[in-house]
């Protein structure tokens, strides 16, 4: 068993947007944790496997596909295998847990 505090893991910066604080890469799974900066966002791109995201604080806005969905502190939202997507936080930053199983 593993105890990690999230606060001690360094945040970096993706190539598409936003800031990473990965938790666990193994083949079988990734979990990061994502702050997109208030009034900026996560550019389209696309996963071979569900992507799940669990907004820890902030809101802002997902888009998949020809939809969107806004997403706040509390909240959910699951996006099918291959959609393109963007993410955008509004005027507060927006921290996202995103799990992917298994990690492709």
């Amino acid at each position: 068993m593993d105890k990690t505090l999230i606060s001690q893991v360094i945040e970096v910066p993706t190539p598409l947007g936003g800031m990473a604080r990965t938790l666990v890469d193994q083949p079988d799974l990734r979990v990061v944790v994502l702050r997109v900066p208030a009034g900026t966002g996560v550019a389209e791109h696309s996963a071979p496997v569900e992507v799940v995201f669990l907004a820890l604080s902030g809101y802002g806005a997902i888009h998949a596909g020809s939809m969107e969905a806004s997403i706040m502190a509390g909240e959910m939202l699951s996006c099918p295998a291959g959609i393109i997507r963007t993410i955008s936080a509004n005027e507060v930053d927006l921290e996202l847990l995103v799990i992917r199983a298994p990690n492709l």
